[in-house]
């Protein structure tokens, strides 16, 4: 009996810890430092990749602007041809109501949700709470918060006040860029599991896989944070770019901020 007691209270959750610490150990000592340089060289490529999509997007956005200007246009003027511009005044009002009566619902068909996102975090926190901490944290480090004062953007910051406002920061090539290292972050961890023991504790498991969860939303939270810390810089809190190559007036300032957090935007809601 003494045998028994002794037995189940020799269990230390100090010794848990312990071994812990030795599998992390034991794979930051066994990773490659030729694999880890080669993550490292890697995050200018996926910079580049992400670039070049976030682009593509944006390409497709203005093409899709000016075929519905042009259709816009083309149709006025036939109108204004036949005698019916009265006619085509109200179906275009028509039509613009019905797109922001879609974005309304769009809207409240989030808004309906957040219900439902509250009671499952609540009732059963492992299955939603990585992937709203991760867009919540990802959103916070690239708006900088709700009044878009700080965050990725801001970095330009640490040059000197003379330097905000760049360029390299405020547009999707800071989007780009923060991918990029998300992405480089995700191999190292996942380089760094692949050195852990054999037999290790099956928490690193679990824990490789929350990281996943909360790192897909966080770059998606990312991305959104940036969008909107460029909308609020092109409306809201408006001032001209620091070290474009030519003079634009204000306007043309403005148009690139806003097409930069549209771009962004767009990018979000596809990774969505």
């Amino acid at each position: 009996m003494d045998t028994c007691v002794i037995s189940a209270n020799s269990w230390n959750p100090d010794d848990r810890v312990r071994r812990l610490t030795d599998e992390f150990r034991t794979a930051l000592n066994s990773v490659p430092k030729e694999a880890v340089v080669r993550c490292v060289l890697r995050t200018p490529s996926h910079a580049g990749r992400g670039l070049q999509r976030r682009l593509s997007g944006a390409v497709l956005l203005m093409k899709r602007s000016i075929v519905a200007a042009d259709d816009f246009f083309v149709a006025g003027m036939r109108a204004a041809k036949e005698g019916t511009g009265r006619e085509f005044s109200r179906s275009s009002l028509l039509r613009g109501k019905e797109m922001v009566g879609n974005g309304i619902r769009v809207t409240q068909g989030v808004a309906t949700q957040i219900p439902r996102w509250s009671k499952s975090v609540i009732s059963d926190p492992t299955e939603s709470l990585p992937e709203i901490v991760g867009a919540t944290l990802g959103f916070l480090i690239g708006s900088g918060g709700l009044d878009a004062n700080g965050g990725l953007p801001d970095l330009d910051l640490l040059a000197g006040i003379g330097n905000h406002r760049s360029f390299l920061t405020h547009s999707i090539i800071m989007g780009a860029a923060a991918e990029a290292v998300l992405i480089a972050l995700d191999e190292l961890i996942a380089l760094s599991h692949e050195h852990l023991p054999i037999d290790r504790d099956p928490l690193w498991d679990s824990l490789l896989q929350i990281y996943g969860r909360t790192s897909g939303s966080a770059k998606t939270g990312v991305a959104v944070g940036i969008a909107y810390h460029l909308a609020i810089d092109g409306t809201l809190q408006l001032a001209a770019y620091k070290d474009l190559p030519f003079h634009a007036p204000m306007e043309m300032h403005q148009a690139l901020f806003e097409a930069n957090a549209a771009t962004e935007a767009v990018h979000a809601v596809k990774k969505l």
